[in-house]
């Protein structure tokens, strides 16, 4: 009988989530050395005030320009930074409950339905404010509007039960094609529970100028929220007031 040996880099045997973690960090090195302020509305759809008026309008400008395939981009890698580390919980879930000839595959079929949703659902969301005033969508006022909304979200009971969802686990099959779909339905069905669980957030860094900083700092306060069950949102909610003031604060200046 022939048995496979699986060809781990050194020291990554037991951390079967260390492919996903590295197309995290490459991602998040295009982010940081990004030298502009994120999601740059005003510098991706700069026109006259008179061009646009409408919704349609504004769309329509917004797609002729290439301002919000741009955009589009900047959502998907800031996707792909954020993600899997956020899932790196059930990504150690999937990979103990998969043989180890396709655990690889688990993951990437886990990932693949996780990361899908979340790239749907921004794209409809980027759309949608791509038909709004690139001032308003530029305004550091507007993001300060959105931290205060993702502050107050963090306090509410809907807050909460999504996060307890975000914790929950799914029975997976372990050959044959269910065991793809098992994989590919639960990382969609994880995708669920993040977006309602992140959503304000989400939509904060969406709008408004923002620094790589303020990114990397959501990201550490979603780390401790995804990877704990027992973590509170007391901590997270005072942060994303307190960009809300930093924005604010700068709109001022």
């Amino acid at each position: 009988m022939v048995r496979r040996i699986l060809s781990y880099p050194p020291g990554t045997a037991g951390h079967p989530e260390w492919w996903a973690l590295l197309l995290s960090a490459a991602a998040w090195l295009l982010l940081v050395g990004d030298g502009h302020s994120s999601h740059g509305w005003a510098l991706c759809l700069a026109s006259g005030p008179g061009e646009r008026r409408g919704f349609i309008d504004n769309l329509q400008a917004a797609w002729r320009t290439g301002g919000l395939c741009m955009l589009m981009l900047a959502w998907a890698t800031m996707t792909l930074a954020m993600m899997p580390l956020l899932a790196v919980p059930m990504i150690r879930h999937v990979a103990a409950r998969s043989f180890a000839t396709r655990r690889d595959r688990a993951i990437a079929g886990f990932l693949a339905g996780l990361l899908g949703l979340w790239l749907l659902v921004g794209g409809l969301a980027l759309t949608a404010l791509g038909g709004l005033p690139a001032t308003l969508l530029s305004d550091p006022k507007t993001a300060a509007a959105a931290f205060l909304v993702a502050a107050a979200w963090q306090l509410t009971p809907m807050k909460r039960t999504a996060l307890r969802r975000c914790h929950r686990t799914m029975p997976l099959a372990a050959t044959g094609w269910r065991a793809d779909r098992d994989c590919l339905h639960y990382g969609v069905t994880h995708g669920v529970d993040c977006i309602a669980s992140c959503w304000a957030v989400m939509l904060a860094m969406a709008v408004g100028p923002h620094s790589p900083v303020i990114g990397l700092s959501i990201q550490v306060i979603a780390i401790r929220e995804q990877w704990s069950a027992r973590a509170g949102v007391g901590v997270s909610a005072a942060m994303f007031a307190g960009f809300a003031l930093l924005m604010l604060m700068r709109s001022l200046l």
